[in-house]
């Protein structure tokens, strides 16, 4: 199956609101070394090198704000 971009359809044009500035509390670190309850968004980094940000968020896989800048409303 090949991938042909003219045969998707448009989306209508709508203004998106603004992401609210990313506020990390801790250092990044490598993805893997995170601890449970710490927030697994990647910052930087592709594969073994990429470090997530880290700030704490108990009971969830992302902190606040990772979790407003990828969910927005519709």
């Amino acid at each position: 199956m090949s991938y042909r971009a003219d045969r998707l359809p448009s989306l209508p044009d709508r203004p998106l609101p603004p992401a609210p500035p990313v506020k990390i509390a801790r250092a990044p670190r490598p993805w893997l070394t995170r601890a449970a309850g710490e927030c697994a968004f990647p910052v930087d980094g592709e594969g073994w090198t990429t470090r997530a940000c880290c700030n704490p968020c108990p009971g969830a896989v992302y902190c606040a704000t990772h979790l407003a800048r990828m969910f927005r409303p519709v």
